[in-house]
């Protein structure tokens, strides 16, 4: 196969494979964040201080840590189509039972609960995605299918703000409480559709010819040899092994940066002096929505230049530097264009970054070594909210909790370049002369 149709090959997977994940993956981040945007009118109802928010935000982080790399290794077992199938269908549950939460107990149990029923979903789709595309590719793909991440708050904020304005009072409840309702449903007729179209690898895609099956199959071969370093590994070595570790490390940063921003974003615009909802969710979709853009064209230029470590470490010291710079800034407008920046840094070091380490794990190694990344990264995911909302209980406002969250990107830069050098070290090193 010439590499033109091999590049050919791999969009015609893009447009089978990766739709239904994006709708589902988009889905799954509005019901884990919708959280941000209940608490402009939820914290008030139920009488939530601004530490109580952060421990219910970010507990789900914790029942979402313990699920991941169990669920994960089913995932490999089962099969992508069944267990995704059944991931939705308890992580619907619990986001519609969140529209019914009456105090404290109820919302951290909820919430912890929805984790670990979530858990295993996005490493699960980036180990799924690694049995269809080979490495040189997962840049641009990993790219394509996170561009949820960013877009879900250009999309889910203003929809978000309209259901709280629109929906409030309806056979009497506030609109806080639909929120959850309404975006919990779409979850449940995923869970269906899962059964219907997801197909578990490529030898099984009648869509494919005979050729391109054996093509795939021979280049993931190829690729998964090569990794001399991880292609025996047990479980346990992976999880101890140092480079998983550095890894993780990095995600957490990450994770503290992208959450604490998301779930806490809708109360400093809040605090800026908007105060009617849907004007917030508007203003809040400006700078995931140039994010967005950023990280797609990002993504791009790591696979056409090969180069990942600085497009990783990068793009998160940008990040650190907008996020402490809107700490400082006095102009509400100059403080959000600063959080863009800190927005675009973020979302962009994403796709790079899960590039790295499916390029060094192989095996039960890649099903392991990932969902351990991602559950002990999303960690951060309780950390960072918490810690905003405890710094704004104890130091009176956001500035500290925004400083703190540039640091911690800091540091996941510095642990990048370190990591991502070894690894690119090691590859270079295997490679035949």
């Amino acid at each position: 196969m010439t590499a033109a149709e091999e590049r050919a090959l791999v969009r015609k997977m893009a447009w089978k494979v990766l739709p239904f994940l994006l709708v589902a993956y988009l889905i799954c981040i509005i019901d884990r964040l919708n959280v941000g945007l209940a608490a402009l009118t939820m914290n008030a109802d139920l009488g939530f201080t601004a530490t109580v928010y952060g421990w219910g935000a970010g507990l789900f982080f914790v029942g979402y840590f313990i699920g991941e790399v169990p669920s994960n290794l089913i995932l490999s077992k089962v099969g992508a189509r069944i267990w995704f199938a059944r991931i939705m269908i308890t992580w619907g549950l619990f986001a519609i039972a969140m529209g019914f939460i009456s105090g404290n107990v109820s919302f951290f149990v909820i919430r912890f609960l929805l984790g670990v029923a979530e858990a295993g979903f996005f490493p699960g789709v980036i180990y799924y995605l690694t049995l269809w595309f080979p490495a040189e590719y997962r840049g641009r793909i990993f790219g394509l299918f996170l561009i949820i991440s960013p877009l879900n708050n250009t999309i889910a904020a203003p929809l978000g703000g309209l259901i709280l304005k629109y929906f409030d009072g309806v056979a009497g409840y506030p609109g806080w409480r639909w929120l959850f309702i309404v975006e919990g449903l779409p979850t449940l007729l995923m869970a269906y559709l899962c059964l219907r179209l997801v197909i578990d690898r490529p030898d099984k895609a009648t869509w494919l010819t005979d050729a391109e099956k054996a093509h795939l199959r021979a280049k993931l071969q190829r690729e998964a040899e090569s990794r001399i370093e991880t292609k025996h590994l047990s479980l346990w070595q992976t999880l101890a092994n140092p480079k998983v570790l550095l890894f993780a490390v990095v995600y957490t940063s990450l994770a503290i940066g992208i959450y604490g921003l998301s779930l806490w974003m809708p109360q400093l615009i809040k605090g800026a002096g908007v105060t009617d909802s849907f004007h917030i969710g508007l203003i809040m979709a400006v700078p995931y929505l140039i994010a967005t853009i950023c990280m797609v064209l990002w993504s791009r230029h790591s696979d056409k230049t090969g180069e990942r470590v600085f497009h990783c470490a990068g793009a998160l010291a940008l990040a650190a530097i907008g996020m402490v710079s809107s700490a400082f800034i006095g102009s509400p407008v100059l403080a959000m264009v600063a959080l863009t920046f800190a927005a675009i840094g973020m979302y962009c070091s994403q796709p790079v970054f899960w590039a790295m380490p499916t390029s060094y794990l192989t095996g039960v190694a890649a099903a392991g070594g990932i969902a351990f990344i991602n559950s002990v990264g999303n960690l951060g995911g309780f950390i960072g909210p918490f810690m905003v909302g405890w710094l704004k209980d104890n130091a009176g406002g956001f500035q500290a909790g925004l400083v703190f969250l540039g640091t911690c990107l800091l540091i996941g830069s510095i642990v990048a370049t370190i990591v991502g050098r070894r690894v690119a070290r090691r590859e270079g090193a295997a490679q035949p002369a």
